[in-house]
């Protein structure tokens, strides 16, 4: 999967009007780290209205029109779309993702992967 450059043109001569899920990322230090993580029934419109003055996400609005960002997609059913985009944020953390709660939550214990834990269980 190739990154593409966060830029009206490209979208447009790459990015599917399908359903499906995407990264944008930015550098970070040097390296390209994730910064958002999406779904639509319509990559290609949804990318290209990230860079309209109408993007919601106020953040990650200002940050595009700051910053050089690439993005790169996946299509796949809408039906697995959800699931798809939950996991990669829970797995990339991307920061506009993150939502800033009013009251702190309680700390929770570290990710276990459940096939481990089978794993440990059977061993025994």
């Amino acid at each position: 999967m190739s990154f593409f450059p966060l830029v009206a043109s490209v979208i447009e001569r790459h990015a599917p009007a399908l359903s499906g899920v995407y990264v944008i990322s930015a550098k970070v230090q040097g390296l390209l780290r994730p910064i958002f993580v999406g779904r639509s029934i319509n990559l290609k419109q949804r990318l290209k209205e990230h860079l309209l003055p109408s993007e919601p996400n106020i953040r990650l609005k200002s940050f595009i029109q700051n910053n050089q960002c690439w993005y790169r997609y996946t299509h796949i059913p809408n039906s697995d779309c959800g699931a798809l985009e939950s996991y990669l944020i829970r797995e990339l953390s991307p920061v506009f993702n993150q939502i800033k709660p009013i009251i702190p939550f309680p700390k929770l214990p570290p990710k276990t992967n459940p096939l481990e834990s089978l794993l440990k269980t059977l061993r025994r």
